[in-house]
């Protein structure tokens, strides 16, 4: 506390005996002021996916009804400008680094500035980046343009949270966003050669079990990497808890289920007349077998130079004491790291390749373009 009272401290949370103090909210910070984070004491050579951390924005101003990131973070939007998130990546490329996860909330918000970083990436040479967006983007605030010059810079990794798969979902839990832009995005992204995954919620006010299917077969739809199904939690604070709290749909006190890991995982909170708890749990398991299937069928594209093998191979990888495996086990790890790599690098070789036939396609277009034009002014 640097000598500080506790009390003094805006922004914390402490006890006073058997009470609970909060000190009020603590004034926005300017993002660009906050000091780069220091690893060196987390030994991270020692880590098999070496991947720097980077959050280059916080906040969102949108309000689905499930989010609790309003109450977390706050819903203004605060950003680094361009210059300070590129000067972050330059540090740790100064230090070895090459992979790196953006872990923002909304970090396409502002898409003028991803540009500027792209343009920053490109003209300060910084070459053989590894970028990915695990925590989702939105579909809306995306571009096939966008997307390309994201790819051409090292961006090669990227989520959206999708939730649900028809507009009557969407609509229900105010996600502001239309399958038909969340479709378009998903094409664009897989063709030009990213890593997709997918990200849905399971149980949204209004969602019946043919709505649920429809999120099944969104997630079969596409050749992405991996579809990602979420138990949805009535976090209090947000007009999800609210609702179910109202309506007596809880089937578990939220001192339970935010307090337990299954709640998050397949664990039923709530059930509603539409998706009843039995339904809910049949959809929990249908959904870890899309799961499986979807991670099989990237294996085996990406593992397709070995002809016959490629499937067999991907099906016995996928299973899930081989999943469970590589999650407890040293050797498994380097395993699991070793065939993701090697698969990774042949899958982005391949479209690579796909992508400079399209700019020789397209030069040559050009080149006839121009040469027609020639013939009819002469």
């Amino acid at each position: 506390c640097l000598g500080r009272s506790i009390e003094s401290i805006e922004g914390l949370i402490h006890r006073d005996g058997d009470d609970v103090i909060f000190n009020g909210e603590r004034p926005f910070q300017h993002l660009n002021d906050v000091a780069f984070p220091k690893y060196h004491r987390f030994e991270m050579d020692k880590y098999l996916t070496r991947m720097v951390p980077l959050v280059t924005s916080r906040g969102c101003p949108y309000s689905c009804i499930y989010c609790p990131v309003e109450k977390a973070i706050g819903k203004r939007f605060r950003l680094r400008n361009a210059e300070n998130v590129v000067a972050e990546i330059e540090h740790w490329v100064d230090q070895g680094d090459s992979q790196y996860l953006i872990l923002d909330d909304n970090f396409t918000l502002k898409t003028g500035r991803v540009e500027e970083i792209c343009e920053l990436i490109g003209a300060k040479g910084l070459d053989e980046l590894d970028i990915g967006l695990p925590n989702g983007v939105r579909a809306d605030r995306i571009s096939r343009d966008l997307l390309k010059k994201m790819r051409s810079v090292g961006f090669s990794r990227l989520a959206f949270g999708v939730e649900a798969g028809n507009d009557k979902v969407l609509a229900n839990i105010n996600k502001g966003e239309k399958m038909i832009h969340i479709e378009s995005a998903i094409a664009d992204a897989c063709d030009l050669g990213f890593k997709v995954t997918l990200f849905f919620i399971i149980g949204s006010p209004g969602e019946t079990w043919a709505d649920f299917m429809d999120s099944i077969s969104l997630a079969r739809r596409y050749p992405i990497d991996e579809a990602r199904f979420y138990n949805l939690i009535p976090f209090p604070g947000t007009k999800l808890y609210d609702w179910v709290k109202d309506k007596g749909y809880l089937v578990r006190d939220y001192n339970e289920y935010l307090n337990s890991a299954s709640h998050f995982v397949n664990s039923p909170c709530f059930e509603t007349p539409d998706l009843s708890l039995s339904e809910r749990k049949r959809a929990f398991k249908l959904a870890s077998k899309t799961s499986r299937q979807v991670r099989r069928r990237s294996l085996t594209r990406k593992l397709s130079r070995l002809g016959p093998f490629a499937g067999p191979l991907a099906a016995a990888y996928t299973t899930s004491i081989v999943q469970r495996l590589s999650q407890a086990s040293a050797p498994f790890k380097r395993l699991k790291s070793a065939l993701n790599r090697d698969s990774d690098h042949l899958y982005q070789r391949k479209q690579e390749n796909k992508l400079r036939n399209e700019a020789r396609g397209m030069s040559r277009e050009s080149s006839e373009s121009q040469d027609g034009d020639r013939r009819t002014i002469v």
